[in-house]
């Protein structure tokens, strides 16, 4: 039975909140004050990121499809569950790191949180019906004006910031990368889409042609390939 994408959302979200939280819990990051205060970092930083997630699903987003196909339901399920459970189990708990790289992760990953969640907002005053489509947000707030997905670029800054304040843990940096590439592709899809959709022709408006896809000034394409191919380790595991 396919979800809502309303659904689809939340569980993926929420539950990778519940899991990273009972995990960190097993491992006692709630102990010994101090000496667990790196794996009460990593615990906090991951739960507040997705708890906002969850958040912005039932009060902010706007959704066009009536449902998800169950495949994709599976393997977004798979892919923030499992590095939820596996990022909790390994980072070092108890690892004494310098307080400024955890202070300067975690003022990089409050920061790329604001700015995120403030292009969530933008983008929810957008019409998502396929009649009436509104132009791509314009000008310099939160990198609109440079790229067409910023939200992606600043949810790749969030899980850096995380990375940086959490001492680097193999997990950490493996979720970090993947999630890159395939916010890269995704940008990738969405900014041709838009220039498909905004040809200046027939009255339409005209995509600038100046705009990036996800860095500013700096057109990078990655093989969706790479996006397949974890797509298939994913199915792997579950199969």
């Amino acid at each position: 039975m396919a979800l809502s994408p309303k659904a689809h959302n939340f569980c993926s979200y929420f539950i990778a909140a519940c899991i990273y939280s009972a995990t960190a819990y097993s491992r006692g990051v709630h102990k010994n004050g101090a000496g667990n205060f790196n794996g009460f970092l990593a615990c906090l930083l991951w739960t507040l990121h997705f708890a906002r997630r969850a958040f912005e699903t039932l009060r902010l987003f706007k959704f066009s499809a009536k449902s998800v196909p169950v495949s994709d339901s599976l393997q977004e399920f798979l892919y923030y569950w499992i590095f939820s459970w596996l990022i909790a189990s390994t980072v070092d708990v108890a690892r004494p790191m310098p307080g400024w790289q955890q202070a300067l992760g975690a003022v990089v990953w409050l920061l790329a949180e604001g700015c995120n969640a403030a292009c969530h907002n933008t983008l929810s005053g957008l019409k998502k019906t396929q009649e009436e489509r509104s132009f791509p947000p314009a000008g310099g707030r939160f990198l609109f004006g440079a790229c067409a997905c910023p939200h992606y670029l600043f949810e790749i800054l969030s899980w850096i910031g995380f990375n940086v304040a959490t001492g680097f843990c193999t997990a950490g940096c493996v979720f970090a990368a993947v999630g890159a590439v395939i916010m890269t592709c995704y940008a990738n899809e969405r900014h041709e889409h838009y220039k498909k959709l905004f040809d200046g022709v027939g009255g339409r408006p005209l995509y600038p042609k100046e705009r990036t896809p996800i860095f500013p000034f700096l057109d990078l394409r990655p093989p969706s390939m790479l996006v397949e191919v974890f797509q298939a380790v994913l199915w792997f595991i579950a199969g």
